[in-house]
């Protein structure tokens, strides 16, 4: 679990560099139009991945961080599931509208918090 945990901290991370090295593929992303179907499986996997984060928690270097980012993707998935197609769609219209440079600040978030995953669910080095 601890590996799966990982891994979601390095696609969270790879996001985030995505957002910040090109930032003109995220504003093309927001401009499709978005089904309901999408919106119920983006709030599955932030819910699978609150779950996720909240069960490696204790076997973590920083088991608060991940307990705080699991109760995060619970709130937010759950959430979610109450935004309404209509309102996914008028947040992706605002995306849409900002600059570059606000689209790359944002991907700073993204890639910090990943590589905090990535740093709380790493193994530990032991010394020989």
């Amino acid at each position: 679990m601890q590996r799966l945990a990982f891994a979601v901290g390095l696609l969270i991370a790879a996001a985030g560099i995505v957002m910040v090295a090109v930032p003109g593929f995220v504003l093309g992303l927001a401009q499709h139009p978005m089904v309901s179907a999408q919106l119920y499986a983006s709030a599955v996997i932030r819910i699978g991945i609150g779950l996720l984060f909240w069960r490696v928690a204790s076997v973590s270097r920083t088991p608060a961080l991940l307990r705080v980012l699991g109760a995060m993707g619970l709130t937010v998935g759950v959430a979610t599931l109450f935004v309404g197609v209509d309102r996914a769609q008028a947040i992706a219209s605002w995306v849409c509208h900002q600059s570059l440079g606000t689209v790359r600040t944002f991907g700073l978030l993204p890639l910090a918090l990943g590589a905090a995953i990535m740093y709380a669910c790493a193994p530990v080095r032991r010394a020989a």
